[in-house]
């Protein structure tokens, strides 16, 4: 009875006891990275603080968690505890116990360092640790990266700002903090911003820096932050800002490389949108009216394709929408002389060009005056945008037909650009005209002379003035001689008178004036009288016989 009664006043008194002591929590943080060859503090509160001053703090190392009789001390704010060898002179309380702050420094971080410690706390007069917190230190000998905040999806035109921040395991050891743009509208520059510190209680104290721009179009921004310490040791982060816009960039692909006319074809439509496309429209042009097509997807096939096809697709999300440009199809038809073609003569150099509308490409040949060229004719061709210009020189002297001719797999063309027009042929022919004018004239003249000289030498072989007959013979010529052709002349005598007669003559009949000897007296007595006029028809005609000696 006395024993029970001696239990229960025991377990009393050790519940008044709990009861009366506040219950203390410990924080500190669960795993710490360490440069090697740095200092490291180790963060560590508790609360309640209002019996701090009664507070010890202990560090233990343990190797593994199956030997724990293996646990070394590395630092004891309790006397009577043997700190291990490796870390006297190293550790000590960086924390002020009365304002809850029970942080352990560790100097000179060693590659053996790295290993899970346990931090304690307990109030002075007790015998166990019952409160703590294990903590896995980590040594390396590159630095950690950076860490840099993600703003999420933004808006071109949206002011963002970025953080950089990294914690420090040696606080005495403070890195550098800088900016480097990778993309953007500072591509390439460094930005040094201003850094800040962060302490909250039980963690590690951070160091931040802080950019701010505006998001630029047609881009994603890249940034960079980079963290430099001691002994040229860096490392750094780099963040790509996630932009969101309405479709930009609309293109038409054709899949159906050539499609005559009256074809099909079959279309793509692409675009870069974030987010990503809800919806496209399609659209064609011909002959200058636009049709909206019925389907809504990003692939279709159009009928009844002619010359000026022109295609355009409009691409939507919830930000916005864009529109391609009018797309062209590679429609092919037969060759086609544009009426701009031409030939140009200015007397002496021929030029002509000739405009050809053709898909495919066309073979484009001349025809002069309806052969091939001449020689020295030069030739040249440009195409562009389905027309195919050929251009033609030479020296002409006169103008010639020209006639171009123009061909492709599908069908062919020719026109006649140069004609020898009427003006031109009047010009070509006024020459030669006059010199056959003057050949004529010249003729005329040489015929009319031939013809005087011939009539002017018949007059003098048919007639005789009278000087050359006296009149004392009363010989003379009436008529034209049946023969013209005589060439000498000879001695003759007729009725006893001398006289120069042309030989080869036929015989001519001459009127006569001689007369009979028993005439002759009476024409003695007569001339004495007065002549009277005696009659033509009066006369005889008197034959003349001609003897060529």
């Amino acid at each position: 009875m006395a024993l029970d009664a001696v239990i229960g006043l025991f377990t009393v008194m050790t519940a008044c006891q709990w009861r009366s002591t506040p219950a203390v929590s410990l924080s500190a943080p669960v795993r710490v990275i360490v440069l090697e060859g740095s200092c490291l503090v180790l963060p560590c509160s508790f609360s309640p603080v209002l019996t701090a001053e009664k507070m010890e703090v202990r560090l233990t190392r343990t190797p593994t968690s199956y030997f724990m009789m293996l646990r070394t001390t590395v630092f004891s704010t309790h006397r009577g505890d043997a700190i291990h060898p490796d870390f006297r002179e190293r550790t000590s309380l960086s924390g002020n116990i009365s304002s809850g702050d029970c942080s352990i420094n560790i100097g000179r971080i060693r590659k053996e360092d790295q290993n899970t410690y346990e931090l304690q706390i307990r109030e002075q007069g007790q015998r166990s640790w019952a409160v703590g917190a294990k903590i896995n230190v980590s040594i390396t000998g590159t630095p950690e990266p950076p860490e840099v905040t993600d703003p999420g999806p933004v808006k071109e035109g949206q002011r963002v700002v970025l953080n950089c921040s990294v914690k420090l395991s040696c606080p005495s050891e403070r890195p550098r903090l800088l900016w480097k743009w990778e993309r953007g509208d500072q591509g390439g520059s460094t930005v040094h911003g201003d850094t800040e510190l962060q302490h909250d209680p039980g963690e590690l104290p951070v160091m931040w820096t802080s950019l701010s721009f505006t998001v630029p179009k047609h881009t994603n921004p890249r940034v960079r932050c980079e963290v430099e310490y001691t002994k040229n040791r860096r490392s750094s982060f780099t963040r790509e800002i996630l932009v969101h816009f309405p479709p930009k960039d609309v293109t038409i692909q054709v899949f159906t490389v050539s499609v005559r006319v009256g074809g099909n074809a079959l279309l793509s439509c692409s675009c870069k949108a974030d987010p990503p496309v809800i919806g496209y429209q399609w659209s064609t042009v011909q002959s200058g009216e636009t049709v909206i097509l019925p389907k809504r997807t990003p692939t279709i096939r159009i009928y009844n394709v002619t010359r000026d096809t022109r295609v355009q697709c409009t691409a939507t999300n919830r930000l916005g929408r864009a529109t391609s440009s009018l797309t062209a199809l590679n429609v092919q038809y037969t060759p086609v002389i544009l009426s701009n073609s031409s030939c140009d003569w200015d007397g002496t150099l021929l030029s002509c060009s000739c405009a050809v509308d053709s898909n495919p490409r066309p073979a484009v040949t001349w025809s002069v005056n309806g052969t091939h060229l001449p020689e020295g004719y030069n030739t040249s061709f440009s195409y562009f945008n389905h027309i195919l210009v050929a251009t033609l020189s030479g020296i002409a002297d006169a103008p010639l037909a020209v006639e171009c001719y123009a061909i492709n797999s599908l069908g062919n063309d020719s026109h006649i650009l140069f004609e020898a027009h009427d003006g031109h042929l009047i010009w070509t022919l006024i020459p030669s005209a006059c010199a056959v004018l003057f050949l004529l004239l010249l003729s005329l003249l040489l015929i009319c002379y031939c013809c005087c000289w011939t009539n002017r030498q018949r007059c003098v072989m048919t007639y005789r003035p009278p000087a050359i007959h006296p009149e004392s013979l009363g010989i003379y010529q009436e008529r034209m001689p049946l023969y013209i052709n005589c060439s000498e002349v000879t001695h003759i005598y007729t009725n006893g008178s001398y006289q120069l007669i042309y030989q080869n003559c036929t015989p001519l009949f001459v009127r006569s004036k001689q007369m009979h000897k028993r005439q002759r007296r009476g024409a003695r007595r007569q001339r004495e009288q007065p002549e009277r006029p005696i009659p033509i028809t009066t006369d005889s005609d008197t034959a003349i016989y001609v003897e060529v000696i």
